[in-house]
């Protein structure tokens, strides 16, 4: 568990640095600025101070995965911000149903639900690896259909 602790840190030292070095290199930069302040928020909110006990171990090779593409992404959209917004747009829709969904929860939520939101939540993270970062490699298939096929099971459950 410690040496998986350490290689998601580690990720998010190299993330953060690479985020610093952008924002220094492109100083006068907006576009650079602002995308970078997005993944930093990003990455706090991925790998919050309590990661280690937020998270169950065999998630932690993952998060690595996820947070090195958000690397992969401040390099590529450093140089090509109209791309990276492009890509953006693609994530979003499903960023806000992520979040109505989170909202939605209630001490009556079932576990069956809890579990699927969850579910997506991951399958989210891996659509951004295949939007933003594909040299990274997703863990699987994941495309648009299956973040639909998957938001409409929530919706039919209690």
């Amino acid at each position: 568990v410690m040496a998986a602790v350490m290689t998601v840190l580690e990720a998010v030292r190299e993330t953060r640095e690479t985020l610093y070095e952008l924002e220094n290199k492109f100083h006068g930069n907006q576009h650079v600025q602002t995308l970078a302040a997005e993944i930093r928020k990003d990455l706090a909110a991925l790998v919050p101070g309590s990661f280690v006990t937020l998270y169950e171990t065999h998630r932690l090779p993952h998060l690595v995965r996820y947070v090195r593409a958000m690397g992969v992404r401040a390099r590529k959209g450093a140089v090509e911000f109209a791309r990276d917004r492009k890509w953006l747009l693609q994530i979003e829709p499903y960023t806000t149903s992520l979040n109505t969904l989170l909202a939605s929860l209630t001490p009556d939520t079932s576990d069956s639900k809890r579990e699927a939101i969850e579910a997506f939540f991951w399958m989210l993270e891996e659509y951004k690896i295949s939007v933003f970062a594909q040299e990274i490699k997703t863990d699987g298939p994941i495309s648009k259909k299956r973040l639909d096929k998957k938001l409409a099971e929530i919706e039919s459950l209690f």
